[in-house]
């Protein structure tokens, strides 16, 4: 394409962008990438401990439900095994397969494990309170939690408590 400037002729190529303008915007393009990502996984990680604390108010309705008809709450079986996971299995088939006044709920488990797992891919809690859990002792007469993401019994733990 021929463009009159003057009295001179100009021959200007119509062929796309140039590399330095494609190695700035690519540039741009990561840095607004790198921006972003921090809080994405800030908003992922908050919706896990949603899920969790939504799953863990599921699970107390269901036993209060199985408290009111029985008069009193699923056994653990954490004092036979001292694994309170073992206590959270017994606990989803009190609910499940309670045949008489139940099922009080569903949930899903682990094909593997038979462990109904929490957003963080590790089993919940659940313990009938002979016992209160370390540091936790709040009057309510069963405890449900999940470790949370770092699956340590620390502060970041999910629980009805």
């Amino acid at each position: 394409m021929t463009v009159a400037v003057g009295k001179r002729k100009m021959f200007r190529k119509d062929r796309g962008f140039t590399a330095i303008e494609l190695v700035i915007v690519i540039g741009i393009i990561f840095i607004l990438a790198a921006a972003l990502l921090p809080v994405l996984s800030k908003a992922r990680e908050m919706a896990k401990k949603t899920c969790a604390l939504e799953e863990i108010h599921q699970l107390e309705v269901a036993l209060r439900m199985y408290g009111e008809d029985w008069g009193r709450y699923p056994d653990d079986d954490e004092f036979l095994t001292g694994n309170p996971i073992d206590g959270c299995e017994n606990l989803i088939d009190a609910l499940e397969y309670e045949v008489e006044n139940g099922p009080y709920g569903t949930w899903e488990e682990d094909a593997t494990s038979g462990n109904f797992l929490d957003p963080w891919g590790n089993a919940y809690r659940y313990r009938y309170n002979t016992l209160p859990v370390i540091g936790h002792d709040t009057g309510v007469m069963y405890n449900i939690w999940s470790l949370g993401p770092d699956i340590n019994n620390d502060d970041d733990d999910i629980a009805n408590w």
